[in-house]
């Protein structure tokens, strides 16, 4: 028991202590501004400098800062600029997203401050968003003359994008990024028969791996808001293609009886098929430029970003050798593959965390 009352009593009167210490320091700190107000810089600086120093002082960031932006103001003061690169080096130190107080935007003070900053370094980032494909046409096969392959067109669609990044700044305004994504892309060929009921729609469905690598201009258009255009190189591998068919045809009577040199339709059948896996009729890798446009808006650690970017690519994404090998497609469907490239435009928001700062 007295071994518990001799344990509070010590702890009480650490406290005290601490607590007494502590308010010397903040009495110290008060008299520093004091003498600052009324022009005695030297010792106004002497006692900053110590405060900064001692161990026995536990200062809050708030506090922090005042005492070195304190010390910096007295430093122009005595016109001892030569002295100023490591004090503001600290400010950022403290509070990587440091901005004066407007009661202390001296001239001086402001001038000296521009040539210092936080650089972000290193971030990570994580994207989603959409990718709309375009279909760009090499050659074109035909199997059935009926059949306006020729003048058949594409739609691309809308399909889900996730990114993932790492970026490095080794100087200021100049960025280069690593970006993985997992996407899905989609597209249909539509091609009419010779009468308005024969009519064929195609549909493919992507997915791939992207693997690329950027080259960033930022411009700055605030401390918070930065604009950067860039240019990169991106490597895909498709996983998957998977198809659909919606097939239209007229139906004609048997031993039909021809009426004006035609012959008489007795009605229109539609034919569907999904899900065919034609992988191995597609080249699975496809090298690609990209070009784009990122805004961000930086929240201390944090940047919310938007990009938009285009990557086209170079090659042709059918296997010739693959061509004619679905029987069913080429004989009974009267489809072909033509040849063709792919192109995608990219929407992408999401969030970057800053990992590491470069205090200049």
């Amino acid at each position: 028991m007295r071994r518990f009352k001799w344990t509070i009593l010590t702890l009480i009167l650490l406290v005290s202590t601490t607590n007494f210490a502590q308010s010397g320091c903040l009495g110290r700190l008060e008299n520093a501004e004091k003498l600052f107000d009324q022009g005695n810089f030297n010792q106004s600086l002497a006692i900053l400098e110590g405060l900064e120093t001692e161990s026995a002082c536990e200062f809050n960031k708030i506090e922090k800062e005042n005492i070195l932006v304190m010390i910096v103001r007295n430093l122009i003061e005595l016109d001892r600029v030569e002295e100023l690169d490591p004090w503001y080096k600290k400010i950022f130190d403290n509070n990587k997203y440091f901005e004066p107080r407007t009661e202390i935007l001296e001239e001086d003070f402001m001038l000296h401050l521009e040539g210092h900053t936080a650089r972000p370094v290193w971030d990570i980032g994580v994207g989603l968003g959409v990718r709309m494909t375009f279909v760009e046409r090499i050659k074109t096969y035909s199997i059935y003359e009926e059949l306006d392959y020729l003048n058949s067109f594409y739609e691309g669609e809308f399909k889900p994008s996730f990114g993932l990044s790492v970026g490095y700044m080794p100087w200021k305004n100049h960025r280069f990024v690593l970006s993985g994504n997992f996407n899905q892309m989609g597209h249909k060929r539509i091609f009419f028969g010779y009468t308005e009921d024969y009519l064929v729609e195609f549909g493919e469905d992507i997915k791939s791996l992207s693997l690329g690598l950027q080259y960033n201009y930022q411009f700055n258009l605030s401390k918070k808001i930065i604009v950067s255009p860039y240019v990169g190189y991106e490597m895909n591998y498709f996983t998957k293609f998977e198809n659909s068919l919606l097939l239209t045809v007229p139906v004609y009577e048997s031993n039909q009886v021809i009426e004006d040199g035609l012959p008489i339709k007795t009605g229109v059948t539609t034919i569907v098929k999904n899900e065919m896996d034609r992988t191995l009729t597609r080249i699975p890798f496809d090298h690609f430029i990209a070009g784009g446009l990122d805004v961000s808006y930086r929240v201390r650690r944090l940047s919310l970003f938007l990009n938009a970017s285009f990557q086209y690519g170079f090659s042709n994404v059918i296997d010739p050798t693959q061509r004619y090998q679905d029987k069913e497609l080429v004989y009974e469907y009267y489809y072909l593959d033509e040849d063709y490239k792919l192109h995608f435009m990219t929407l992408q928001a999401g969030v970057r965390y800053n990992l590491k700062y470069k205090i200049k």
